[in-house]
């Protein structure tokens, strides 16, 4: 078998996607995962970070934990009322859940 027969059984969809020139970008929050897929750009869903912070004995969920802590040292216990803590803790999540995915992806970047 020659090595060009050999590169084109183990390429992926993946590896076409990006020979055609598509910008592949990362996109969730279990941001250690990001490195594998080698990605040019990242993002966060704020469904698929809940998803991924949610669950208990997650490694994520130390964002949600963090979140919570600086909505309250924001907001104070009752200020905003329980909706506007919960607001307030959601913009943190994605926000530190962005931050993290950035990080990754600048420090994987070729």
């Amino acid at each position: 078998m020659s090595t060009q027969a050999h590169e084109t059984e183990t390429r992926t969809a993946l590896d076409a996607l990006r020979d055609s020139g598509i910008v592949i970008a990362a996109d969730g929050a279990e941001y250690h995962r990001i490195p594998e897929f080698s990605p040019t750009d990242a993002t966060s869903n704020p469904s698929l970070v809940y998803a991924a912070v949610s669950k208990e004995g997650s490694e994520y969920r130390v964002h949600l934990e963090e979140a919570v802590r600086r909505a309250v040292d924001e907001l104070g216990e009752a200020k905003e009322g329980v909706v506007g803590m919960v607001e307030k803790a959601m913009d943190w999540l994605v926000c530190l859940s962005s931050s993290t995915s950035f990080y990754f992806k600048a420090n994987t970047a070729v």
